[in-house]
């Protein structure tokens, strides 16, 4: 009853493949620029921040998320996803909460 399998034949590979590295370092031959993530503090902002947020949530390219850059008023620069907002703060993907009165300027 126990009948034996033929063998497999398994051809030897001799030279070293590089098949994905072509495809991967592709890309870096088109670098992108790099962003500037300075920002004026002294500028004027025309806008109220409340506005900017509402802004930002009527949007049509806010589905789920956003990416911003929050100035606090104690003039450090962060960037953030914001999900949402509840109870006058703002809600990011990492279950952060920031204080809408903490924030100085916020763009997207």
């Amino acid at each position: 009853m126990k009948k034996k399998l033929p063998d497999l034949y398994v051809n030897k590979i001799e030279k070293k493949i590089v098949n994905n590295d072509t495809v991967f370092y592709s890309a870096l031959e088109y670098k992108t620029k790099e962003r500037n993530d300075y920002i004026d503090i002294s500028e004027t902002n025309t806008k109220d921040v409340k506005e900017k947020i509402d802004e930002m949530f009527s949007s049509p390219n806010y589905v789920y998320k956003m990416s911003t850059i929050i100035t606090l008023k104690d003039k450090s620069i962060i960037h953030k996803d914001i999900i949402g907002m509840m109870n006058n703060k703002l809600i990011t993907i990492d279950e952060e909460s920031i204080d809408i009165n903490d924030i100085r300027d916020i763009r997207f």
